[in-house]
C-alpha cells in the first residue's frame, strides 16, 4: 500500500486522493486565513481597555452595535447569495470582493491614525465602535457564503466532517503560527506596556498570512455555475416569508437553541476580556494572558483525532459524552481558584479548552445537515437563508454577550487604563457593590461568576438541547436517498415507518412537505413558494 493509499485510509476517503482533496484544502484555505488573523483579534478587547484607554461598558457597546449591523445586513446577503447568477457560482465572488475591504478593516482596529494621542478618550472609544460596526458587515459578507458553499461541496454526511477537519488541520498551522509570533512579540508582557507599533506591526503580519490564504478559495474551489439558475421573485414578504420557512424545521429549532445556549455559555468563559481582567485582579497574574491563552489553544487542538475518529465510527454527538465532565470541572475549578494557584490555574485552562471541542465539534458539523432537511420541506436548496440565520444567531448572541460582559464588569469595578496609567472614563457609575455588598458586589465575585457560574448554566442548557438533536447518520443518508428519488421521479413512496421517522426530524406532516408531494420541481414551484 503506497503512501496515498495510506492518508485515504487513515482519513477515510474514498476515490481519487487529489480530487477529493484538493477541494478541502482550497475550500478550507479562507478559515486558514482568518484563523491567522483570529489569535491576534482575540486580544483586541484588551487592547482597546489597557492601550488605548477604553472602559469594559464601552466595550460593550461596540459589541452590542456591532451585532446589530450583523443582525441588520444578514438576511439580505443569504437572500442576495441564493438569488445570484455568476459563471462562478453563488458564493464566491462575494469572498473575493471582500477580502482588501476586509484587510483595512483588521489594520484599522489596531490604529486610531493619532485619534489617541488626542487624550479624547470618548472619541477613541467611538472610533473603534465604529470600525467594529463596518467590520461586522464587510465579515459578514464574506463568511456568509462561504459557510453556504459547504453543503454544495459536500453532499454527503461524513464528507462534511471531513471538510470541517480539514478545517481543524489548516487552522491548526496558522493558527499555532501567529500564537507563537504573538509571544514573540508580546510573551510575558502585561497588555498596557505592550506598545503601539508592535500591536501595528502584529496586525500588518496577521494580513500578510490572511490575505493571500483568503484569496485561494474563491479563485481555485471550483463550484457549479449558477448562470441558469432560475431567479425566485423578490420583495420584503418574500424575505421574510423565506425565514419563516428555516423555522419549519424541528432539527434546524433544536440545532438553534442548542447553538445559543452554547455560545453564551462557552462565551462567557472564554472571552479574552474576562480572562484578562480574571488573570489581574483575582489571581494576580495579568502578565500570563499570552501564556494562558497559548495553552488553552494547544488544548483545543489535542482532541482533533479523536473527535474525527469517533465521528467517523459512531456519530457526531459521541465525543460530547466524554468531554461535557471535564468541562464542568473546569467551571468549577473557577471558583476555587486564588492568587498564586499557577499550576492548577493551568490545569483548569488545559481542561477547559479541551472539554468544550466536543460540544463546538458537534455543533460545526450538524449546521450543513439542516440544509438537507430544509430542502425535504421547501423542495429547494437554500444554504443562503439557513446560514444567513445560523450567522444571526451566532452574531446576534456574540453581540449580546459582549455588551452584557463588558457591563457586567464595569458593574463589578473592573476599570480599564489610560496610556498614562489612569482609570479610563466609565460608561456609567452604577457599582455592584452598592447592592450586594463588599463580597459578592466585589470584582473578584463578578469575574467568578462570569467564568465559573454562567456558563456552567448556559452549557448544562446546551447539552439538554443536544440531547433532542435525534438525527443520525442513517437518517442523513435516507433523507438524501428520498430527495434524489423525488426529483428523479417525482414521487416517492417508502414505508410507513419510514414516514413517521421523517416527520419526528422535520416536524411537519409528509403530506405538507414537498418530499410527500407529487410533481417534479418545476411542477412543485407553486406549492414551494406558496
Amino acid at each position: 500500500m503506497n503512501i496515498g493509499e495510506r492518508v485515504k485510509k487513515i482519513v477515510g476517503i474514498e476515490g481519487n486522493l487529489r480530487d477529493e482533496l484538493l477541494p478541502m484544502l482550497t475550500y478550507n484555505a479562507f478559515s486558514a486565513g482568518q484563523a491567522a488573523g483570529s489569535p491576534l483579534n482575540g486580544f483586541n478587547s484588551l487592547f482597546v481597555t489597557e492601550v488605548e484607554g477604553m472602559s469594559p461598558g464601552f466595550v460593550g457597546v461596540r459589541s452590542l452595535l456591532g451585532g446589530l449591523v450583523d443582525a441588520f445586513v444578514d438576511p439580505f446577503y443569504g437572500i442576495m447569495v441564493d438569488r445570484t447568477r455568476s459563471r462562478w457560482g453563488r458564493h464566491r465572488p462575494y469572498i473575493l470582493a471582500g477580502i482588501l475591504p476586509w484587510a483595512m478593516l483588521y489594520f484599522m482596529q489596531y490604529h486610531s491614525f493619532g485619534l489617541s494621542q488626542s487624550g479624547n478618550f470618548t472619541a477613541v472609544a467611538w472610533y473603534y465602535i465604529a470600525v467594529s460596526m463596518v467590520m461586522a458587515a464587510v465579515n459578514s459578507f464574506m463568511t456568509m457564503p462561504h459557510v453556504a458553499m459547504l453543503p454544495e461541496l459536500a453532499p454527503g454526511y461524513f464528507q462534511r466532517t471531513q471538510f470541517n477537519s480539514m478545517g481543524l488541520l489548516t487552522n491548526g498551522v496558522t493558527m499555532p503560527t501567529m500564537q507563537a509570533l504573538l509571544m514573540i512579540f508580546i510573551g510575558l508582557t502585561p497588555m498596557a506596556n505592550v506598545p503601539h507599533a508592535t500591536w501595528r506591526l502584529l496586525a500588518i503580519i496577521s494580513i500578510a498570512i490572511a490575505v493571500p490564504l483568503m484569496t485561494v478559495t474563491p479563485i481555485f474551489t471550483k463550484t457549479p455555475s449558477s448562470i441558469g439558475m432560475q431567479r425566485p421573485a423578490f420583495d420584503f414578504k418574500f424575505m421574510v416569508h423565506e425565514y419563516k420557512q428555516v423555522f419549519r424545521s424541528r432539527s434546524f429549532r433544536q440545532f438553534f437553541v442548542m447553538r445559543y445556549l452554547w455560545m453564551f455559555g462557552w462565551g462567557f468563559f472564554n472571552t479574552a476580556m474576562g480572562r484578562g481582567f480574571f488573570l489581574r485582579e483575582t489571581m494576580g497574574a495579568g502578565h500570563l494572558v499570552m501564556l494562558i491563552s497559548t495553552v488553552a489553544g494547544a488544548a483545543e487542538m489535542m482532541t482533533f483525532i479523536p473527535n474525527y475518529l469517533l465521528t467517523k465510527k459512531v456519530g457526531k454527538k459521541k465525543m460530547v459524552w466524554f468531554t461535557t465532565p471535564v468541562l464542568f470541572l473546569s467551571f468549577a475549578l473557577v471558583l476555587v481558584l486564588r492568587p498564586g494557584w499557577i499550576p492548577l490555574l493551568i490545569i483548569q485552562e488545559l481542561f477547559a479548552n479541551f472539554g468544550m471541542t466536543g460540544m463546538q465539534w458537534a455543533i460545526s458539523n450538524i449546521q450543513p445537515d439542516t440544509t438537507d432537511v430544509d430542502e425535504m420541506i421547501t423542495g429547494r436548496r437554500r444554504e443562503g437563508a439557513i446560514t444567513a440565520v445560523d450567522n444571526l444567531v451566532r452574531t446576534s448572541s456574540a453581540a449580546v454577550l459582549g455588551w452584557f460582559i463588558g457591563t457586567m464588569l464595569e458593574f463589578f469595578g473592573v476599570e480599564g487604563r489610560t496610556p498614562a496609567g489612569n482609570p479610563s472614563p466609565p460608561m456609567f457609575t452604577a457599582r455592584a457593590t452598592d447592592y450586594f455588598g463588599p463580597f459578592f458586589g466585589s470584582t473578584n465575585a463578578g469575574l467568578r461568576l462570569m467564568r465559573g457560574i454562567l456558563p456552567m448554566l448556559f452549557v448544562g442548557g446546551a447539552i439538554l438541547a443536544l440531547r433532542k438533536f435525534t438525527m443520525t447518520k442513517d437518517d442523513h443518508e435516507l433523507i438524501k436517498q428520498l430527495i434524489a428519488e423525488k426529483h428523479e421521479h417525482g414521487f416517492v413512496a417508502p414505508p410507513l415507518q419510514t414516514k413517521v421517522r421523517i416527520e419526528e426530524i422535520a416536524g411537519q406532516k409528509w403530506e405538507d412537505m414537498w418530499i410527500g408531494k407529487v410533481g417534479k420541481p418545476a411542477e412543485m414551484k407553486e406549492s414551494v413558494t406558496a
